[in-house]
């Protein structure tokens, strides 16, 4: 068997999406309450290398190397997260945790969506019917291309798609994985997939309908994963890196991921990795700092195929004490001839406290780009 020079594996996603770790550490731990989480994962014996290179190991799991081999660390990004320990529910936490604008922010958006949709939460774990999977992932994929598109952004999800949509069902079916999400009636308005060890949840890739981004879905899915988390013994939400806003809003615990570097004869090696990593890493974070590396991959795909880009339509509301006698006609923005004009209705439901069901939205048949909402209580123009 030849011997390679350096074996690279990513650790994090071994651990969370395939539960598997090397046979070069012998024990894997919570550092908050020790609990073994080995017995959840299965080892794979390593191929003869003279260095092993274990990218993104959270430090917020005590790692124990196999004895006999010489064992270094750099540092490489930050996580974020939620410990759950002495939480006894999710309002409790906010009020702890969050500004008090936050708080009022977070509360009206929620009543804001319950009372303007039939909204229902379910989380698919230990079971979900393959034809309902396909459909939601399906729904998933296009939430996150249209939000990358609006963003002129790359997203590595996407690259690897069929990936995790082969492999995911059957984690959900065997309690390793979940699927979160927020219905309006029978459609999914935002979706999280998520990823379990033992006392453990991972939010791994999540996306929201571009249309209701004035009801903060990113923030209402947090909230009610983490009553889900609370009500099934988690006692970790582990949000992984990115130092998005919401992500140093809602977390009580930001942790170091670590590249490991382990060699079994070649000590020299380890020394030499860990010390070209740590300077590689701080140059690394620099540049995502200054979204350099952003630049640089929209260049790159600038050249491989066309950009497609969802430019958000402008609009303007003017109120009105009645409903106007011109010629009109009654529309229905549920199918695709105007679900262009979606947005500015559910922004104008969640301004207005009215329910869905219980306006009528009309086209005027002789004016150009302009529609009428009437509801119980207000009449508004929409002009784009």
């Amino acid at each position: 068997m030849s011997i390679k020079l350096l074996t690279k594996k990513n650790f994090y996603s071994d651990l969370f999406e395939r539960n598997y770790i090397s046979n070069l550490f012998d024990e894997i731990s919570l550092q908050d309450n020790g609990s073994n989480v080995s017995e959840f994962l299965n080892k794979y014996a390593e191929g003869k290398s003279f260095l092993y290179s274990y990218t993104l190991v959270p430090n917020y799991l005590n790692v124990y190397i196999q004895k006999g081999v010489t064992f270094k660390k750099a540092t490489q990004k930050q996580g974020f997260g939620v410990n759950l320990k002495g939480i006894n529910t999710v309002d409790a936490y906010i009020k702890s945790q969050g500004s008090t604008n936050f708080k009022k922010v977070l509360f009206r958006s929620v009543n804001r969506l319950e009372s303007s949709f039939n909204i229902s939460y379910k989380m698919y774990f230990g079971y979900m019917e393959r034809a309902h999977y396909q459909i939601t992932m399906d729904a998933l994929e296009q939430m996150i291309s249209n939000r990358f598109q609006q963003r002129q952004g790359r997203n590595k999800d996407l690259d690897n798609w069929q990936k995790h949509c082969s492999q995911t069902l059957a984690l959900i079916n065997g309690k390793k994985a979940s699927l979160f999400v927020i219905y309006n009636n029978e459609k999914p308005i935002e979706i999280s997939l998520n990823y379990h060890l033992d006392h453990i949840m991972y939010s791994a890739i999540s996306s929201f309908d571009l249309d209701y981004a004035k009801f903060s879905l990113g923030n209402i899915e947090i909230y009610k994963q983490l009553e889900w988390c609370l009500l099934n013994n988690m006692t970790f939400f582990d949000m992984g890196y990115g130092a998005f806003h919401y992500k140093k809003r809602w977390a009580n615990t930001i942790y170091d991921f670590e590249n490991y570097f382990i060699s079994k004869r070649f000590g020299v090696l380890v020394f030499c990795a860990a010390f070209m990593a740590k300077y590689k890493f701080k140059t690394l974070n620099y540049l995502i700092d200054k979204h350099i590396n952003d630049l640089f991959y929209d260049l790159i795909g600038y050249f491989k195929k066309p950009k497609k880009e969802l430019a958000p339509l402008e609009y303007s509301f003017t109120p009105l004490q009645t409903l106007p006698t011109y010629p009109k006609t009654l529309i229905d923005i549920s199918t695709g001839n105007f679900s262009f004009i979606r947005k500015a209705v559910y922004d104008y439901l969640y301004t207005s406290t009215e329910h869905m069901d219980d306006i009528k939205i009309f086209e005027p048949l002789n004016v150009p780009n302009l529609y009428l909402i009437e509801g119980k209580k207000t009449i508004v123009e929409i002009k784009f």
